[in-house]
């Protein structure tokens, strides 16, 4: 594995060796990666963890915080944390539209945007069949915070969201 911090959450019990490797595999393809849940579930520590795993001899990435202007930056990967007073769905569209883009993205309940809206739409006004989305569900169960499920997404040639969740 690349990134110690992951390697911790896997000794910690937080996330499965299979799961790890998963996703790590997935950033170096430099497919979008959605943390999901809900605040002190783990987000922020599995989002550092992955950022640690990018390859930056063979990956360019932009952190996100004027969106107006960063995206005039070209970068494999897009990170963005946490942001205040934006159009979630209209910015993560941009991201998805753009060619040979992914993101990094965290999504707690305080973001109102819907993933499947925001494919819908971007498949509506461009070809977005060749993107591979991640969704990592981080949650509390009992008291002890995990990678609940993590969920590929790719949209097809109709426009139709495929959901496959990882078994490993």
């Amino acid at each position: 594995m690349r990134s110690k911090k992951l390697e911790g959450l896997v000794e910690q019990g937080f996330i499965t060796e299979s799961q790890a490797q998963y996703l790590e595999d997935a950033v170096a393809r430099k497919e979008t990666i959605i943390i999901s849940g809900h605040r002190g579930h783990g987000l922020t520590q599995l989002f550092g963890s992955l950022l640690m795993s990018i390859d930056k001899a063979t990956t360019s990435f932009k952190q996100v915080r004027k969106p107006e202007s960063d995206f005039e930056t070209d970068a494999d990967y897009y990170i963005i944390g946490d942001l205040k007073d934006v159009d979630w769905e209209a910015m993560l569209t941009q991201v998805v539209l753009k060619d040979g883009a992914n993101m990094m993205v965290m999504k707690a309940p305080e973001y109102t945007y819907s993933i499947m809206k925001i494919l819908r739409d971007a498949a509506k006004q461009g070809d977005i069949t060749g993107k591979i989305f991640q969704t990592v569900e981080c949650k509390k169960i009992g008291e002890e915070k995990k990678v609940a499920k993590i969920t590929q997404t790719i949209v097809n040639e109709s426009g139709k969201a495929v959901r496959k969740n990882f078994e490993g």
